[in-house]
């Protein structure tokens, strides 16, 4: 059973919730998805400088709103396969399926609203580690990422070889 509790209709404030560590992302998750039909969540997250968020697929769309700083995002088959960068106040939806990949661009971290659906919502939470504000992030262990690996192909999730991330221009 997860530990995330259902609020349907009661108001949530990012302020008070839990920041978790997920993958080099500080995320908040404040809107869950529910149990029947309703399976959206809603996802603050943060970015910090020179994050890279590696080439991948999943079937859930994925809707990004950027608050403050800007994002790059790679998109495969769209704009010719080129990145684009979204700042302040713009807003982008990734198809589900679609391979595609994110990075900050800029100089201070990219501050970011996601809502995605159930399934990659399950992927974050089971990755996510709680972490205090101000904590520093540490660097994924060999251990993290064999339950990267292990979540990924649990929740139909595609990740790119180093190879394919590196000809998309990324330091993987």
């Amino acid at each position: 059973m997860s530990e995330f509790k259902s609020r349907e209709g009661q108001a949530v404030a990012a302020s008070r919730e839990q920041i978790y560590q997920v993958l080099g992302v500080l995320q908040q998750f404040l809107v869950r998805p529910q149990e029947g039909a309703n399976k959206i969540a809603l996802i603050r997250g943060e970015l910090p400088e020179g994050c890279e968020i590696p080439l991948h697929s999943h079937r859930d769309v994925e809707i990004f709103f950027i608050i403050s700083g800007q994002v790059s995002i790679y998109v495969e088959g769209l704009n010719g396969s080129a990145w684009q960068t979204i700042a302040e106040g713009e807003a982008v939806s990734i198809p589900g399926g679609s391979k595609h990949a994110l990075r900050a661009a800029g100089t201070t971290p990219a501050d970011v609203i996601s809502v995605t659906g159930g399934e990659l919502f399950s992927f974050f939470e089971a990755l996510a580690q709680p972490i205090a504000e101000g904590e520093v992030m540490i660097a994924p262990t060999m251990e993290t990422m064999q339950g990267v690996f292990a979540a990924a192909a649990k929740y139909g999730i595609w990740l790119a070889s180093p190879e394919e991330n590196r000809a998309i221009g990324l330091a993987m």
